[in-house]
């Protein structure tokens, strides 16, 4: 008996649940919930006093409850939420507009219908029989987090979230290493930066992610380089004292699978320093990870300065930055400034070159073979318009292609 009275429940509720969907009464989405959480929980019909909800302030009276009408009018039904009407839970459905309206779509639909259906069944129970819809997750593009995962070396650490704020789509560094991209099947060292850009459209800085990939059969450099202001000359120390290192990037699918026996062909430039940890280090120390820079050094070019000392001191005396009666004494300054920075560079050239003679033909050709690429987010509506350029660092110099 108990059974057959359960079954005629479940019955009854999926038949009306099933009419009242086909009908347009039942909806379920944002907008019914949010009308249903600011109006319907303070229907005035048990408060008896004004609200003051998305409708306006009306006071109840019959045929004119606010809440029900500003959701009939907007979505034709009552919205099923998590509730019902305080009317119908305490039972007094007959006074409640709403419930009188969904009355009649429901008479309606039983009329127009050849089946014979009974209504009888508290409209309280049959809302919460139903189920809200459910929302599928966009599936995860395979190397959907890569640029993510490149380390933005030299960002300040405040400013690290900025960087996240926007939607930045990078499809075009995903497409370039998957099947038929220039980048397919080959290894790619990759590296983020930080731009900070202008936009006069919203009068603010932004932060904008690029990413430099390097297509290189070993890794390009294992130094990082750091100028700070208060400095004479730059540092060139190993990654590993900055907490960096090239590790290998898995992409979604193979994150199932055991690393040890993957064939990487990306890896990423990663930084395992903690920010919550930054407030025990010296300020100093958490200021070389500000102005650290990925550092590279070719071998087969000779390093040249765009200009020679004389020059550059002559323009800035004509731009009235420098005073001329200062001009011996900021010589002498700027020729020992560049006398270190070429000793320090001499040392990592000398380092460089061992490691060179001992390389085979086909590695050099392959050194001399290595080539950047500079990845911007794609345009979009989601996110600030930006400029582009070429240039990546003082020791990368420019890109070869831009994307």
């Amino acid at each position: 008996m108990a059974n057959t009275l359960i079954n005629s429940v479940s019955f009854t509720v999926l038949l009306v649940v099933l009419v009242m969907a086909s009908t347009g009464v039942l909806k379920s989405d944002a907008a019914d919930l949010e009308c249903y959480n600011k109006n319907a929980l303070q229907c005035p019909l048990l408060a008896n006093r004004a609200f003051l909800g998305e409708c306006g302030p009306a006071p109840f009276t019959e045929g004119n409850c606010e809440c029900c009408k500003c959701c009939m009018r907007t979505y034709g039904s009552w919205p099923t939420g998590t509730s019902v009407c305080w009317a119908v839970v305490e039972g007094s459905d007959n006074d409640c507009h709403c419930y009188k309206k969904i009355s009649l779509s429901l008479a309606h639909a039983h009329e127009t219908s050849n089946d014979t259906i009974s209504f009888s069944l508290s409209l309280s129970i049959a809302s919460k029989m139903v189920k809200p819809e459910l929302e599928y997750l966009k599936e995860k593009r395979n190397l959907q987090d890569l640029w993510k995962a490149a380390f933005p070396v030299g960002t300040e650490w405040h400013n690290l979230d900025a960087v996240y704020q926007y939607n930045w789509d990078f499809k075009n560094l995903e497409e370039a290493l998957e099947e038929g991209g220039i980048l397919y099947g080959k290894k790619v060292y990759v590296f983020g930066i930080a731009e900070p850009q202008h936009v006069p459209s919203i009068d603010k800085f932004i932060h904008v992610p690029t990413v430099v990939a390097i297509e290189s059969p070993f890794p390009p450099s294992d130094k990082i380089g750091i100028k700070l202001v208060q400095r004479e000359v730059e540092d060139i120390v190993p990654m590993k004292q900055m907490k960096m290192a090239w590790v290998p990037y898995v992409p979604f699918e193979k994150r199932d699978r055991q690393v040890d026996r993957m064939n990487f062909q990306v890896f990423t430039l990663a930084c395992t320093q903690r920010r919550v940890a930054l407030r025990h280090l010296k300020e100093d120390r958490v200021k070389m990870f500000e102005y650290s820079i990925p550092y590279f050094y070719q071998p087969f070019s000779e390093d040249e300065f765009e200009r020679n000392t004389e020059e550059f001191i002559d323009e800035m005396i004509e731009d009235e930055e420098l005073p001329a009666e200062q001009r011996n004494e900021f010589k002498e300054f700027v020729k020992e400034q560049v006398r270190a920075a070429k000793k320090a560079r001499g040392e990592a050239k000398d380092a460089r070159m061992e490691a060179i003679e001992e390389m085979s033909e086909e590695t050099k050709q392959a050194f001399q073979n290595i080539k950047f690429y500079k990845f911007y987010p794609q345009a979009s509506p989601d996110v600030p318009r930006f400029l582009k350029t070429d240039k990546i660092n003082r020791y990368y110099g420019s890109a070869h292609q831009v994307l």
